[in-house]
């Protein structure tokens, strides 16, 4: 609430009548901008250093800064975008595993009840196929 407060222009009592979502939704935006603000001024510092090194003023020094400095904007670019557009990766899971195995077939069972509300059935109807399968399969592993 505090940073929220502190950011922007608004009384701390227009802020507490905000929606919860809104005040999330600023706290988020204020705290990215922060980081990408971090983000440029250490990028600031890491090109300024280059420059400010002697060991780089060498004829045969001028090309690794330019690719050094390329690399660093690169990088830094890379971690900006993150920041805005954060990508999460899928873990690759091992479903011959039993512990994983477990829920793989807890996922399918969902997704064909799921299913069978996207034809239409009720609830009531799903919950009865739904036992039907399970009697089907007790008496399989019965056998």
């Amino acid at each position: 609430m505090e940073k929220v407060w502190s950011s922007g222009s608004d009384s701390l009592d227009d802020i507490l009548r905000w929606p919860a979502k809104r005040v999330e939704g600023m706290y988020q935006a204020i705290i990215r901008r922060e980081a990408v603000e971090s983000i440029e001024q250490q990028r600031r510092d890491m090109i300024a250093s280059s420059y400010s090194n002697p060991n780089w003023d060498s004829k045969e020094n001028v090309q690794k800064r330019a690719d050094y400095i390329r690399e660093i904007n690169q990088h830094f670019n890379e971690a900006i975008a993150k920041i805005y557009a954060p990508k999460i990766r899928e873990q690759e899971v091992d479903w011959d595993n039993p512990f994983f195995a477990a829920h793989k077939r807890e996922i399918e069972r969902t997704r064909m009840l799921f299913g069978w509300a996207q034809d239409g059935r009720s609830a009531g109807e799903i919950l009865e196929l739904d036992e039907e399968r399970k009697k089907r399969r007790e008496k399989l592993d019965q056998s």
